[in-house]
C-alpha cells in the first residue's frame, strides 16, 4: 500500500525570495516548484534598486548573483518583512508571498541596521548619514530623527518596549535613546573600534555589543554602567544576540565556534561546534531553547540549547553565506538575508526538506523498516541521515504514529519511587552505594532530570548537590533530540492516532522535558489555525 502523501507539506524553504540591486523591468514571479501535493514550495521575485525603476517587480534566474543589501528584520507578527541597503530606501514585502508592500525614503546614506518595534508598529533605521529614523508603519512616515553618533550608525535594536532603543556606531560607542521624548539618556563608551552590532535584552536592563578591537561587552541600561569585558580571543567579534531572558548571550570569532555564556560571570555555558566556517549571525529563538546560525561554509544551522548539539540543518542556501537573521515574535518564521541578496523565509514548525533521492514508495508493514528509521533518529552527527530518518517515518502514517506512541510514553505524573530511591542513596554512609546509585540515575537520566534539577538545588546534603549537578553535566544529547523530534513527528503526520498519542505525551509529569515540548507543539498546532 502506498503512504507516500501528508496531510499538509510544510518544507523548510516554504518561501523564498530575492531582494536585490539590478536593473530589470516587469512585474511577474517565476513559476514556482510544487510540493507532493500540489502546493507550492517556491516563489522568487526581484525587487530591483534601479534608478530609474525603484522597487519594480521582475525574474530571476534561481540564485542570481546580486548585491545592495545589508540590513534585514521581520515583523513580531509575521506581518511584514523589512529590507534596506545602498540607496537608502527601506522596502516592504509580505512575508507569505513576497508582494510588495511599500517602501520609505528618508536617508541620505546606506542603511545598515533595521529593527520592528515589539507591537510591530514601528521600525527603527541606521544610516551611514549618522542618524537613526523611527517610523510609524501605519502613518509610513519618519516621526523620529535621532542624531548624536559621530560618524555612521551601523545597528539599531528595540528594547522589551517600543519606548527605548539602543545604537551603535563606528565612533565606537553604545547609546540609549527614550523614543518618546528624542532624547539620548547614555552614551556607553569603552570599545576602542567602531561596533557593528548591539543586542538589546527582554529584561530591558542587559546590552550587549562588539567593536573591531576584538572585544565583546555587557552594558547596564537601568543603572547605566558598564558590565563585562569578555577576555579576547582569536579574530574579531563577528556576530552575537541576547537570549530571551538576557541570561544568556552567545558570540563568534575566528575559531569556527559559538560560544554562549553567561551575562553574569563572563563564563563559557557551552562551546557549539561542527561548522567548517567561521560564524556569521545568530538570533536566540523567542523561547530560549533554539540557537539558529549562519557560517562561513554556507550552512544554517539549528543548535538545541539543552545538548549543545545540532538539531537540524537549513538546506536551501545555495551556498551562499547568511549575513543576517530575524525571527518572528512566535519563533516559527525565520528571514535570512545571504550575501548573494537571497532572503529567504524558513517554516521551523515543518519538517525538514525531503532529501535528495527520497522518492515517494510503495511501503509494507512491519517494524524492521520502522526500527532502523528508529534507530537512525539518533544520527545528530549526520544531518542527512537523520533527515531520510524523519521521511522514512512520515511516509508510513498510522504505522509510524503507532510505532512512535510504543517507543515513546507519557512520563508518569508522580515521582518514580525506584528514582526517588536513587536519588536518596546517593547520601548512602557506604561509597559503594552512592556510586551505583549515581551510574543508576546516569543510566535514566531523561526520566530523572526534574527529580535531578530538584536535588541539584535543593537537597541539604551537599553529596547529593554535587553527584546531581554531575549527572545533569553529562545527559544522553542523542536521546533527548530523539525525543524532540519524535514529538515533532507526530504533530506532522497529523493524524488521529498521533494526534491522541501527542496529548497523551502532553498529560505527563509537567516538569519532565518530553512533557514540556509535547505541550509546546501542540500549541503550535492551534497558533497554525488547525
Amino acid at each position: 500500500m502506498t503512504r507516500g502523501r501528508l496531510p499538509y507539506w510544510n518544507v523548510l524553504a516554504a518561501l523564498a525570495f530575492v531582494v536585490a540591486c539590478a536593473g530589470c523591468a516587469g512585474a511577474e514571479t517565476t513559476p514556482a516548484p510544487e510540493g507532493p501535493d500540489g502546493s507550492v514550495r517556491e516563489i522568487r521575485i526581484l525587487a530591483t534598486l534601479a534608478d530609474d525603476n525603484p522597487g519594480e517587480m521582475a525574474v530571476v534566474p534561481p540564485r542570481a548573483k546580486v548585491t545592495g543589501y545589508h540590513a534585514l528584520d521581520l515583523a513580531p507578527d509575521a506581518t511584514r518583512l523589512a529590507v534596506a541597503g545602498n540607496d537608502g530606501t527601506i522596502r516592504f514585502y509580505d512575508p507569505r508571498d513576497g508582494k510588495p508592500l511599500g517602501e520609505l525614503k528618508g536617508h541620505t546614506g546606506n542603511v545598515h541596521g533595521l529593527s520592528f518595534a515589539p507591537d510591530s508598529k514601528f521600525l527603527a533605521s541606521a544610516s551611514a548619514d549618522g542618524s537613526i529614523r523611527v517610523w510609524d508603519l501605519a502613518a509610513n512616515a519618519s516621526v523620529l530623527n535621532l542624531k548624536g553618533h559621530e560618524g555612521a550608525v551601523r545597528c539599531v535594536a528595540f528594547g522589551p518596549t517600543p519606548d527605548r532603543l539602543a545604537s551603535s556606531g563606528s565612533d565606537g560607542s553604545i547609546r540609549l535613546w527614550d523614543v518618546k521624548s528624542g532624547r539620548c539618556l547614555r552614551v556607553f563608551t569603552g570599545h576602542g573600534a567602531g561596533s557593528d552590532s548591539v543586542a538589546f535584552g527582554r529584561d530591558g536592563r542587559t546590552l550587549l555589543s562588539e567593536a573591531g578591537d576584538v572585544t565583546a561587552r555587557t552594558w547596564d541600561a537601568v543603572f547605566m554602567r558598564e558590565g563585562l569585558v569578555l577576555p579576547e580571543r582569536d579574530g574579531s567579534v563577528a556576530a552575537l544576540d541576547l537570549s530571551p531572558d538576557a541570561r544568556l548571550g552567545v558570540t563568534t570569532r575566528g575559531d569556527r565556534t559559538w560560544r554562549v555564556f553567561d551575562t553574569q560571570s563572563g563564563l563559557d555555558v557551552q562551546v557549539l561546534e561542527g561548522q567548517e566556517g567561521n560564524g556569521s549571525c545568530a538570533r536566540f529563538s523567542p523561547d530560549g531553547r533554539t540557537l539558529a546560525t549562519g557560517a562561513q561554509d554556507g550552512s544554517l544551522r539549528l543548535w538545541d540549547l539543552q545538548t549543545g548539539l545540532e538539531r537540524r540543518r537549513l538546506r536551501g542556501t545555495g551556498g551562499s553565506v547568511p549575513k543576517r537573521l530575524a525571527l518572528d515574535a512566535s519563533g516559527r518564521w525565520l528571514a535570512t538575508l545571504n550575501f548573494d541578496g537571497a532572503c529567504l523565509i524558513w517554516d521551523l514548525w515543518g519538517p525538514p526538506a525531503r532529501p535528495k533521492g527520497h522518492a515517494e514508495l510503495t511501503l509494507t508493514t512491519g517494524t524492521d523498516a520502522l526500527q532502523d528509521a528508529w534507530n537512525r533518529l539518533r544520527s545528530y552527527r549526520n544531518p542527512l541521515l537523520r533527515e531520510s530518518a524523519v521521511w522514512d517515518l512520515l511516509v508510513r502514517g498510522d504505522d509510524a504514529a503507532n510505532f512512535i506512541a510504543a517507543q515513546l510514553k507519557p512520563v508518569a505524573r508522580e515521582p518514580d519511587p525506584e528514582l526517588v530511591a536513587l536519588i536518596g542513596r546517593l547520601d548512602d554512609e557506604r561509597y559503594a552505594a552512592r556510586e551505583a546509585a549515581e551510574t543508576g540515575l546516569a543510566l535514566r537520566a531523561l526520566d530523572a532530570r526534574p527529580l535531578l534539577r530538584q536535588a541539584a538545588r535543593e537537597h541539604p546534603s551537599s553529596e547529593v548537590r554535587a553527584r546531581a549537578a554531575r549527572i545533569l553535566a553529562t545527559p544522553a544529547p542523542e536521546e533527548i533530540l530523539r525525543q524532540y523530534a519524535a514529538v515533532e513527528i507526530l504533530d506532522w503526520l497529523n493524524r488521529p492516532a498521533a494526534t491522541a498519542h501527542l496529548e497523551a505525551l502532553a498529560a505527563g509529569r509537567p516538569d519532565h522535558p518530553l512533557t514540556t515540548w509535547a505541550a509546546l507543539v501542540l500549541e503550535r498546532r492551534v497558533a497554525r489555525g488547525k
